[in-house]
């Protein structure tokens, strides 16, 4: 029997929303890690002109340095929800730097390349909500009801998406484990995939196995 869109948004919520702004940032970058291969991702607010790190996954000296020199570089002229894409260059990896509003921030992702499908204005735009979210942390009101509003309003196709990408994340890309978890077959899993855009990443094996 298919949930009903109030029950799927609340079980959602349950997933990647706990009432834990750390909590909340980690499973974002978790999701944009999925969504575009991401070597390196940093979240920063925007303080007195200047980057200040408030979230990261897998990021290193290099590229908070890069992430710096483009805000530096083209701060004046950034838009909200436009990104800035620089295609790898010189051992360089590709990179995506996205401006956010309301409180003032940047997203930074490193990846070894562009994605094949670019994420369109709604998926910035989603993007860019989500972490601004993460940015407010407990400010203006609690997490949980902040981003529950924003999820009430998101298509189901979005959140279908974003559910699968963090399962896929949470549990290494291990797709017949995913497709148990939501109840659906390997075959959906693909295909969905497919539809989104989205590249297959390699299941990664662990050292140790369960007797």
């Amino acid at each position: 029997m298919a949930l009903q869109p109030h029950d799927y948004i609340e079980g959602f919520t349950d997933l990647v929303v706990p009432n834990d702004p750390d909590a909340f940032r980690d499973r974002l970058l978790a999701g944009v890690v999925a969504r575009f291969a991401a070597r390196h991702v940093a979240l920063f607010s925007v303080e007195e002109g200047r980057l200040r790190l408030v979230a990261s996954s897998a990021i290193n000296q290099a590229s908070l340095d890069r992430a710096g020199l483009v805000w530096e570089w083209r701060r004046d002229t950034l838009e909200s929800r436009k990104p800035v894409i620089e295609k790898p260059a010189e051992g360089a990896p590709a990179a995506m730097a996205l401006p956010i509003a309301s409180p003032e921030g940047l997203l930074y992702i490193e990846m070894d390349a562009l994605p094949a499908r670019e994420p369109d204005a709604a998926e910035l735009q989603r993007l860019a909500e989500l972490a601004a979210i993460g940015l407010r942390e407990n400010r203006g009101g609690p997490l949980r009801s902040r981003a529950s509003g924003y999820l009430r309003q998101a298509s189901e196709d979005d959140l279908l998406r974003d559910k699968l990408l963090l399962s896929l994340q949470e549990h290494e890309w291990n797709i017949a484990r995913v497709a148990r978890l939501l109840g659906v077959t390997r075959r959906t899993i693909y295909l969905r995939l497919a539809r989104w855009g989205i590249p297959r990443r390699k299941v990664v094996k662990t050292a140790r196995r369960e007797a």
